[in-house]
């Protein structure tokens, strides 16, 4: 066997044009593939945590009917309950408890709907972070007369900015119209351009004064320690308090789902067409190859070496070929995520805007997992194997007597 490895590695360099051209093609195939895999990675991780940590969450309570109708009367049953269990467990790293009402925003110069977030100041800060992404102001303070938190392109659209004065307008628990002025103590940036319009955050407990006597609650949002503890607990929360209904994450976001079960399928499916089209190179060139040696396999066969060897003489050259390349672009690419994973690559001149409209960061960080990696691996040596098949396939047809005479 190692005499065939010397034999298949000296093959290779007969023709080092030939050889270099399609080695160079191999590695700059594969190296860009990885680095394609991995950005597109990294877009979709960033998506994820950023969606789970300032949206969505692990896990969330509501009233059954709550998502499909949005009525202000559908409250989680027993919320001081809810809450002191909650607190109990220790699995759950923070919770939320959020009052959510629909209304209408006015200013001086127009109005908007909007959907208004009543939150526990402390409480929002530790689950979804909503302190960080404030850009101009300060963080919501239950001391300040009715204080209120808007996007950025909320706050463009009614041209009014932190110190300025906005009246809500929505309906309390009796379906009583209610308008009451806001005071906008700061500026947040959010996943996308629509929550930015979309939402205002105010504390809870001004909120709640203006909607009824009693503690009412919508929704909590729960994250976990672990993220594959929350489909544990969802069951155990629905099993024990009647009249609400605990969702996880992947039931609650089609796009997350999607993101989940589609992420590693893209891995695939670009790494394959890079390596069809490098198989048709590696094909031709190994084709190439057994018949400018048609003479040589001929006396090969003369002289008594069996076909099995020249079988595994043309495959051996197909997968040496193919791996060196293979390891090189694996290495490069390797080394080139980690030179681009310190500071990012920044998208914002290519379609930044865009990407920010739709929830993703511009600044990409790359990342690939081993698993992907030896995936690759894999279909690479796959790939090698398939391309040498007609080869050697035509090298085993060949007679001795016509192949050393030709």
């Amino acid at each position: 066997m190692l005499i065939l490895l010397q034999l298949a590695w000296r093959n290779i360099w007969r023709s080092p044009a030939r050889s270099g051209v399609l080695l160079a093609a191999i590695l700059l195939g594969l190296w860009a593939g990885i680095l394609l895999v991995a950005m597109t990675n990294g877009m979709l991780v960033q998506r994820f945590e950023k969606l789970i940590e300032r949206e969505i969450s692990h896990l969330q309570l509501h009233h059954p009917q709550f998502l499909v109708e949005r009525e202000n009367w559908m409250t989680l049953p027993e919320p001081q309950k809810l809450l002191y269990y909650l607190q109990q467990q220790s699995g759950i790293q923070a919770f939320a408890p959020r009052t959510l009402v629909d209304g209408m925003i006015q200013s001086p110069v127009t109005s908007a709907g909007v959907q208004l977030r009543g939150v526990e100041p402390e409480a929002e800060q530790q689950t979804s972070r909503l302190q960080e992404s404030l850009t101009e102001g300060q963080y919501l303070d239950t001391t300040l007369h009715n204080p209120l938190l808007m996007g950025q392109a909320l706050s463009e659209k009614l041209k009014v900015g932190v110190g300025n004065r906005v009246v809500l307008t929505f309906q309390d628990a009796e379906q009583e119209l209610v308008s009451a002025a806001f005071n906008i103590v700061g500026v947040f940036e959010a996943l996308s351009t629509g929550l930015e319009e979309r939402q205002v955050f105010v504390p809870r407990s001004v909120l709640n004064t203006y909607l009824s006597d009693q503690l009412l609650l919508h929704e909590v949002a729960v994250v976990m320690q672990q993220q594959d503890q929350a489909t544990l607990l969802a069951e155990e929360l629905n099993r024990l308090f009647e009249g609400q209904q605990a969702q996880t994450w992947f039931e609650l976001s089609p796009e997350l789902r999607y993101i989940s079960d589609m992420g590693s399928l893209m891995t695939w499916i670009v790494m394959g067409i890079i390596l069809l089209a490098l198989a048709f190179g590696l094909l031709n060139t190994l084709l190439m190859a057994t018949f400018e040696r048609t003479r040589e396999l001929g006396m090969l066969l003369a002289i008594g070496m069996n076909k099995r060897r020249i079988f595994i003489l043309i495959t051996l050259e197909s997968l040496l070929l193919t791996l060196t390349g293979a390891f090189l672009a694996v290495l490069l690419g390797l080394l080139s995520i980690h030179w681009l994973g310190r500071e990012g690559i920044n998208l914002e001149a290519i379609g930044g805007a865009a990407m920010a409209e739709f929830g993703y960061d511009s600044l990409v960080v790359p990342v690939i997992s081993l698993q992907e990696l030896t995936g690759i691996a894999l279909l690479v040596v796959l790939t090698a194997l398939l391309a040498a098949l007609y080869p050697a396939y035509k090298a085993l047809q060949l007679k001795p007597a016509e192949a050393v005479r030709s």
